[in-house]
């Protein structure tokens, strides 16, 4: 096997093994990225849930007010 051939082999494999960090780093980041997704989630539900029970308390109120004569 020539050097230069031994060489380019070395780059190779240099690269295969910076590609594979690469995909284990873009991995864990999307997991740590799904989690978060899930955690906003729960947070809009919570709000939304927040902000229908005002909109009920609201409406309650204003059907209690009295019309004018």
């Amino acid at each position: 096997m020539s050097i230069d051939l031994a060489q380019e082999l070395d780059r190779i494999a240099e690269r295969v093994a910076e590609l594979a960090r690469l995909v284990t780093t873009l991995r864990e980041e999307n997991q740590t990225l799904r989690i978060a997704i899930d955690q906003r989630d729960g947070e809009n539900k919570l709000l939304r849930d927040r902000l229908d029970a005002a909109r009920d308390r609201v409406e309650t109120l204003i059907a209690r007010i009295p019309a004018e004569p």
